[in-house]
């Protein structure tokens, strides 16, 4: 039987603009978050994580 996503999230982008150029943080991330499942994100500091 398939598991059933709580969490689904499909072609996600991130991006800043600094005032000069567009910088992507995130570029199409694509998951799901199923039940009893663990996931984190992992990621330089200043990378994104915060924000997404």
């Amino acid at each position: 039987m398939p598991k059933k996503s709580l969490l689904s999230v499909t072609n996600l982008n991130v991006s800043f603009f600094d005032g000069h150029q567009k910088n992507d943080v995130v570029r199409d991330i694509t998951f799901n978050l199923s039940k009893n499942e663990i996931t984190a994100i992992v990621g330089e500091s200043g990378s994104g994580k915060s924000v997404t």
